[in-house]
């Protein structure tokens, strides 16, 4: 394959890093792009702090650019460990996630070789977090939701509401999510609240 083929790395990393969201916009897309070709060449990987160009509001397409290329190029280097990128996705859209970016998440999540396991993560994370806002908490109510559906993760994010109920974590965000669960999984929740009760 001939260079001229090939993304420009130097540009590309030097897009991501400038803080100017047009310039930003214009890396993301650049380096969606080449992964959507096949056509890799190595460069670092976008970090979260490269959305924070945009401000508080990253626009649709660039995130889920971004989300895109974090989960799916091949010759990042250095090349990010699959739980850090997995905690990147979730404070993205936590922090600027509208429905589809959100969606998106949860389907890399449930999709997973081990699902279970990046689900378990998922919930540990979260219910380890404070959330900053109502919107923040939203978003993760929306997220859990897409693991609640999915047949590989479900009863893993079952397990992490009623351990967040046991240690009186997120008690408004347990509660709206409880009409998701069977009778059996709402009663552990309940049980869990009762112990941290006491």
């Amino acid at each position: 394959m001939t260079n001229d083929l090939l993304p420009d790395a130097h540009r590309i990393t030097n897009d991501l890093q400038s803080g100017d969201p047009r310039r930003v916009a214009a890396g993301l897309a650049e380096l969606d792009r080449a992964e959507r070709r096949r056509l890799f060449v190595p460069l670092p990987p976008p970090m979260l702090a490269t959305l924070a160009a945009f401000g508080d509001a990253v626009p649709e397409e660039s995130l889920l650019q971004f989300l895109n290329v974090l989960r799916n190029y091949p010759l990042f280097d250095p090349a990010p460990d699959p739980d850090e990128i997995r905690k990147t996705e979730v404070e993205a859209v936590l922090a600027y996630g509208g429905p589809v970016a959100i969606s998106q998440v949860g389907l890399d999540i449930r999709t997973e070789e081990l699902a279970a396991h990046a689900a378990r993560q998922v919930m540990w994370y979260l219910m380890d977090r404070d959330f900053e806002s109502a919107a923040e908490q939203d978003r993760a109510e929306a997220l859990i939701t897409h693991l609640l559906d999915g047949d590989t993760t479900h009863a893993t994010a079952a397990d992490g509401l009623a351990s967040m109920a046991l240690f009186g974590r997120h008690p408004e965000l347990v509660q709206r999510l409880l009409p998701q669960l069977d009778d059996s999984e709402r009663e552990r929740v309940h049980s869990a609240n009762d112990s941290s009760e006491d």
